[in-house]
């Protein structure tokens, strides 16, 4: 499916997505998840956030917020 491009809207919930996770070192980088709600943009810095349940992450477990620039890939649903 590839990398989405352009505004917070063109990421789905329940899509699968590859994604770089902040302060892993860089062999142990990518990590598999779900998005799990709405992306939001911080209007201050216009970065859109998007909201990933890790794929070893609990269903009853808050999600991570990743930043949009950091999913590298959009896996089929």
């Amino acid at each position: 499916m590839g990398r989405p491009t352009g505004t917070a809207g063109a990421f789905q919930v329940g899509h699968q997505v590859v994604y770089h996770a902040a302060g892993a070192a860089e062999e142990n980088r990518s990590r598999q998840g779900m998005i799990a709600g709405a992306a939001v943009v911080d209007r201050y810095t216009e970065t859109t956030w998007v909201p990933v349940r890790a794929s070893e992450q609990a269903a009853d477990r808050e999600p991570h917020w990743v930043r949009a620039d950091n999913i590298v890939d959009v896996l089929a649903t």
